[in-house]
């Protein structure tokens, strides 16, 4: 059984997607080249000798693979892209034969992405505030303006 997110979702279904080197190889299609594995000191591009950090990195998509017989074949397959634009594939196996390292990276990966739009989202309420009490404050200096013209006419 395959989990799957939006990104390769038209060319992915279920139906024409059953096994992970069929998922790999379209994404390596869709430009998801570089293969990444995760050690101690980061995610490592091999064939560049080159380590990220977890902000450095972003998931853009994950598939779920759950093996019906054997938990031997469960197995997430990330596609994730880099700071310095380079894309690729991250396998990680769950359940009794996950992978420490690949899964502690990628909750920092995403805890990192949550805190983000959090940080985003905070902006956007302050400024909204900010507009609020601007229009609240000119309503109420409009609205005194106002009854001190009314109390002019009557005297």
């Amino acid at each position: 059984m395959t989990t799957k997110t939006n990104d390769l979702q038209e060319d992915t279904s279920s139906e024409k997607m059953t096994t992970l080197s069929d998922l790999v190889n379209k994404a390596v299609k869709k430009g998801y080249v570089a293969n990444f594995n995760v050690k101690a000191n980061g995610m490592l591009w091999d064939s560049r000798d080159q380590y990220y950090d977890p902000g450095e990195v972003s998931v853009d998509d994950f598939y779920r693979f759950e093996g019906e017989s054997d938990p031997a074949d469960n197995a997430i397959l990330y596609l994730v892209s880099t700071a310095d634009g380079n894309k690729g594939t991250l396998i990680d196996a769950y359940g009794a034969y996950d992978d420490a390292n690949a899964s502690e990276f990628i909750r920092q990966v995403t805890d990192i992405h949550k805190q983000k739009q959090r940080l985003e989202v905070s902006t956007k309420d302050r400024n909204r505030y900010m507009a609020a009490a601007a229009l609240l404050a000119i309503s109420g200096l409009l609205f005194m303006a106002m009854g001190a013209k009314r109390k002019r006419r009557y005297f």
